[in-house]
Formats: structure tokens, sequence, C-alpha cells
């Protein structure tokens, strides 16, 4: 078993947070408390360094434009006082704006353009005609009206046009599987990923258990 402080302080914490699995007590209050006060320890000594480095720094540098995003900064506290409540609303507009602008213009390119523009690459190989074909049966699923059965005096072509867009959107709900499947496995992976460390702090760098 180590000696190492510094690990046998996470190892207690690490413990601690997890014995909530248990059921809640003592020892998991004082951890998370302890733990949500070093974080906003952190996040306090992070802010002034920004505004130090990133405003006052600037202002002695002679960059005047900063003290446009400073004023900003400090409106956003008038909400404490109500007669003066209503100038917050300036940075906070500002802010959502230009978190929804950034959003939106990220949002059209990953999930629209770039989709729109795999799809219309030329089909040169297996791997972008697996590809265009179940960008298509995945579109499909979403045009069910169409793929009702017709009823009715109707002729061959309409049937035959059903029996296409039915197995195209068969086959597109089982893309849609296969894909939301993969997405909840990353998710899976990433939280492994941030397990896994913890056990090897405790298995090998704490009680030396593991190599």
């Amino acid at each position: 078993m180590t000696t190492d402080v510094r690990i046998w302080l996470m190892a207690l914490m690490t413990l601690g947070l997890y014995s909530y699995l248990f059921r809640e007590n003592p020892f998991f209050r004082f951890c998370e408390h302890a733990y949500t006060g070093l974080s906003l320890a952190h996040l306090v000594v992070m802010g002034w360094t920004n505004v130090k480095t990133m405003a006052l720094t600037r202002l002695a540098n002679g960059e005047w434009a900063t003290v446009i995003p400073i004023v900003l900064g400090v409106l956003l506290f008038a909400r404490w006082f109500p007669k003066a409540a209503w100038l917050s609303r300036y940075p906070i507009a500002y802010l959502v704006g230009t978190a929804s602008g950034v959003t939106i213009t990220g949002v059209i390119e990953a999930g629209i353009i770039a989709q729109v523009r795999a799809a219309m690459k030329p089909v040169t190989n297996i791997s972008s005609l697996v590809t265009l074909l179940f960008t298509v049966a995945a579109l499909s699923v979403f045009f069910f009206i169409v793929g009702n059965k017709p009823e009715g005096q109707v002729g061959s072509v309409q049937i035959a046009a059903w029996r296409v867009v039915s197995a195209s959107s068969y086959l597109g709900r089982l893309v849609l599987m296969v894909t939301f499947g993969a997405v909840f496995g990353s998710t899976v992976m990433a939280r492994l990923g941030l397990f896994i460390p913890r056990l090897e702090l405790l298995f090998r760098d704490w009680i030396h258990l593991i190599r």
C-alpha cells in the first residue's frame, strides 16, 4: 500500500463518492461538499485569472476596445438590484444571440450540409454505395404516408412502388437501430473511460494489487 498522501486523499475521495451506490451516508456527504467546494474555488481562481489577463492587462496595454465586454460583464450583476435589473437584459441578449448564431451554423454545417455533401459524392466503391443506400433507406423511414399500403383499385406500378418503399423503410429502421446502438455504445465507453482510471487508482496506485 502506498505512503503517498495525495494518492490516499484521491482514493478516499473516490471511495466516499462511490459509497452512495450503497446508500447516502455522512462520508459521501463530506466528500460531496469537499468536491463542490474545491470546484467552486477553482472556478473563482480561473475567473479572476481571466479577468486579469483578458481585461485588466489589455486595458493597461491601451486596448480600449476591451471596455465594451467589461461593461457588458458588469451589467450582468445588475440583476441583483431590482431597479436596475433591466440592464442585465443587454449582455444576456448578446450572449444568447452569439451562442445561437455559432450553434446554428455549426449544426447546419455538421448535420445538414456535410451529410448532403457526403451523399452527393460519386459512387466509386462499395463503401460509397453502401453509404448511399443506407442514407436513402434511413430517409425513407420518415415517408410513412407514402409507405402505406394502397387500397382499392390500384395498378401494378403503385403496388411495386409501395413494395420498394416498404422494403426501404424496413431497411432504414434497421439502419437507425444500429446507429442508435452505436451512439449508446460510444456513450457507455466514454463513461467507462472515466471509471477505469478510478479503478487503476484504487487497485494499482493505492493498494498495489495490479501493475
